[in-house]
């Protein structure tokens, strides 16, 4: 039977108070020199799973990192439910072909909301550049920020903002922001004005003020991302 689509959706907190940072026209030109350079790393995916013997078809936002010689794809821990069985899980590389290969999840750390998968395709090849994970620790509240993914409407989206607040929730930091996520933008990177990826969208905060479409972004730090990786993957 055939999936009924739907968008894997940032989980939604309660509304936030802050004021949304104001997105300059050239402050978006400048980032997206950065975004250019690192879209090929980015992924989109789409994933058919059964609820109830009901098929249901996703999609959200990923990266490809480099660990151990191999490479790994990132993404938000909810990409399934405890009672989703995936029938189907395929990425999309941004590129000029816009590859798609299947893929399996390895490794999910639902604590901290982090997944990483494994490619499942002799036929996979990449050339350029993966994400190159920064030092969040080293991240400060009005640091200008790139988002980067697939937010519901958008086949691939880059969109910049500004460090809103820091908060810790469960032992790891997580960075509010005002970059925009919708639906579909879970597990994408947020990067710094070098390029490094230093968190992953995983909440959005509605907020009153801008009514129900504009809300602000909670990502999770790269540093956890970071020790989901090691931990998951086995050392040579």
């Amino acid at each position: 039977s055939k999936c009924s689509t739907r968008a894997i959706s940032l989980p939604s907190s309660r509304p936030a108070s802050v004021t949304l940072a104001p997105l300059t026209i050239l402050l978006d030109i400048i980032f997206a020199k950065v975004c250019f350079k690192t879209l090929r790393y980015c992924i989109r995916f789409s994933i058919c799973s059964t609820i109830d013997s009901a098929m249901i078809a996703a999609e959200l936002s990923g990266f490809l990192v480099s660990h151990q010689g191999k490479l790994w794809v990132v993404t938000a821990g909810h990409i399934k439910q405890r009672n989703e069985r995936v029938q189907d899980l395929r990425v999309t590389f941004k590129n000029n072909k816009n590859q798609s290969f299947p893929a399996e999840i390895f490794y999910k750390d639902p604590l901290h909301d982090v997944a990483i998968l494994k490619i499942q395709s002799g036929n996979f090849s990449f050339t350029g550049k993966t994400a190159k994970l920064g030092n969040s620790d080293l991240v400060k509240e009005k640091d200008w920020v790139l988002s980067l993914g697939h937010p519901d409407g958008h086949y691939w989206f880059h969109s910049a903002g500004r460090v809103l607040g820091l908060e810790s929730q469960d032992n790891s930091l997580h960075f509010e922001h005002s970059s925009y996520g919708d639906e579909g933008s879970s597990g994408g990177p947020l990067l710094n004005k070098d390029g490094e990826v230093i968190g992953m969208a995983v909440m959005i905060r509605r907020s009153k003020k801008y009514g129900p479409i504009f809300g602000t972004v909670l990502s999770i730090s790269s540093n956890v991302v970071k020790r989901a990786i090691e931990r998951s993957v086995p050392r040579r």
